[in-house]
């Protein structure tokens, strides 16, 4: 092999090693950012499997506590107690999600939902534990404040507002649920009367 040729091999070989280096590089880049993607996302769903988990302890301990409950104070409890078990199978059918596609984020279910609707169902899962201790809800809603969302998301996002303003309360808990229309769109907003979060 004469020494041009030589060095033109030893350049191809050369060039071939950093394109393979750089793909390598690239492999590992994709790796480290979907393992940190799954480890956030785990650690999203684990603070959210608390709260449905706490409106159904929480509906349960307050039902069986009214000694005068009347048949429908019990179906209203296990209606907000099957809600609940809904907002569960979403979060389950999510980590099975991310288990089979190695990351990600779970597409969203989009359907035309009213904001108002999905405010006043969020509020009815917690009035009775907020009740109990001496505490209230409301709900302020346009009327028809109707957009294209995944309801299941927003109410998961609520619950969670939710349980933080209840957890963070210091006092008998007041909550305002409202939801504005605004010439882009709507806003919806949660207001509380405790301590805040940074």
């Amino acid at each position: 092999m004469q020494h041009g040729q030589q060095a033109a091999a030893k350049e191809e070989l050369e060039g071939e090693v950093e394109r393979r280096t750089q793909e390598l590089r690239a492999a590992h880049d994709q790796l480290a950012t979907l393992s940190a993607m799954r480890a956030d996302f785990l650690a999203d769903v684990s603070h959210e499997l608390r709260t449905p988990i706490a409106i159904v302890r929480g509906e349960a301990e307050v039902t069986l506590r009214n000694r005068d409950a009347r048949p429908e104070d019990y179906r209203d409890a296990l209606e907000r107690v099957r809600r609940q078990g809904e907002a569960l199978s979403q979060l389950v059918d999510d980590l099975l999600f991310v288990a089979r596609q190695g990351a990600g984020t779970p597409a969203l279910k989009l359907e035309l939902s009213d904001l108002g609707q999905i405010a006043r169902f969020a509020a009815d899962d917690v009035r009775s534990l907020l009740e109990a201790d001496g505490g209230d809800i409301s709900v302020a809603a346009a009327d028809l404040a109707v957009v294209h969302c995944d309801r299941n998301r927003i109410g998961q996002v609520l619950r969670i507002l939710l349980d933080n303003a209840i957890r963070y309360c210091a006092e008998a808990p007041r909550i305002a649920i409202t939801v504005e229309a605004r010439k882009s769109g709507y806003v919806l907003t949660v207001q509380d009367n405790g301590v805040g979060i940074a």
